[in-house]
């Protein structure tokens, strides 16, 4: 076995980088979730604020649910956080987000509670704390929310919990994919692999982080040619490592580059042709979503 293909053995199922980031207590992404208007009732009230936010005129949204936030509308109040967070329409301030966040996920706004739960991680105009942050994540993964699902997965697998717990990680894992979300079916696919919280079943692996790939996840599609590299959890196949490395490889994953030209050396001349035709194939259908446009 070349000496490239012994260090890609261990490639498969690697911890992936939005956990290792969270782990070290890093910066968590605090996103919207799909665009606010996924999580906005269509009632009279705010239906002019909203109308503004997606228009981009933030400063009539910060007018219009202003008043309603301060009478108690969840909506507006979830609304408010979001323009304080990112400086859209007003100055940007943290602490106006996490008061703002607060009401609304006191009412059970599940938006609202999963965004709170990520300033708390990651210590955004509140100091870092986990408890406060599992306490609102584990909130919006009980109302079924599949990111929430997945970040309380994540603090169960890196301890931030209170406790490291694989099972536990598993089972919100397997939750938030069974609802088609990437990150999560990459994470299961990195359980499988290594037999944490599971049992150790390869195929099952490549089962999730094909799913995973599939919807453009980069480290997945990475993941998914060295298991093809490798022969790990389905056969040996150098044309299909080739085109799911080439596609990771779009987003700059250095190791998927490294997989790339380990195939490359394993096919012969109407092999590469073939594997280049079936990685153009790939790059239209599951183009990751870090890749940059050409």
């Amino acid at each position: 076995m070349p000496a490239q293909l012994k260090t890609l053995l261990l490639l498969f199922g690697r911890f992936p980088v939005w956990m290792r980031w969270l782990a070290a207590g890093s910066v968590v992404c605090l996103v919207i979730l799909g665009g606010l208007l996924l999580f906005m009732r269509f009632t009279r009230p705010h239906m002019r604020g909203f109308a503004a936010f997606h228009r981009g005129n933030y400063a009539e949204a910060l007018k219009e649910w202003s008043p309603l936030a301060n009478s108690g509308n969840a909506d507006a109040q979830y609304g408010l956080g979001i323009l304080y967070r990112d400086g859209l329409g007003p100055a940007q301030n943290h602490s106006a987000m996490i008061k703002w966040f607060t009401a609304a996920a006191e009412q059970g706004h599940v938006a609202a509670q999963y965004n709170l739960g990520n300033a708390y991680a990651a210590g955004l105009g509140v100091p870092v704390n986990d408890r406060e942050a599992f306490k609102w994540v584990r909130k919006a993964a009980d109302q079924g929310l599949a990111p929430a699902e997945t970040f309380l997965g994540v603090m169960y697998f890196t301890g931030r919990a209170g406790s490291q717990d694989y099972a536990e990680a598993s089972t919100w894992w397997r939750k938030a994919a069974d609802q088609g979300e990437a990150q999560a079916q990459a994470a299961l696919g990195h359980l499988y692999a290594n037999g944490q919280g599971v049992a150790h079943d390869l195929a099952e692996a490549v089962k999730w982080t094909r799913l995973a790939a599939e919807q453009g996840n980069a480290e997945a599609q990475f993941n998914l040619g060295a298991a093809y590299l490798n022969g790990s959890g389905t056969s040996r196949d150098p044309v299909q490592a080739f085109a799911w490395c080439s596609l990771s490889a779009t987003a700059g994953y250095q190791n998927a580059l490294d997989c790339k030209q380990i195939a490359s050396q394993m096919l012969n001349a109407e092999e590469l042709v073939k594997a280049t035709r079936l990685s153009g194939q790939y790059e239209k259908q599951y183009r990751s979503r870090d890749a940059k446009p050409k």
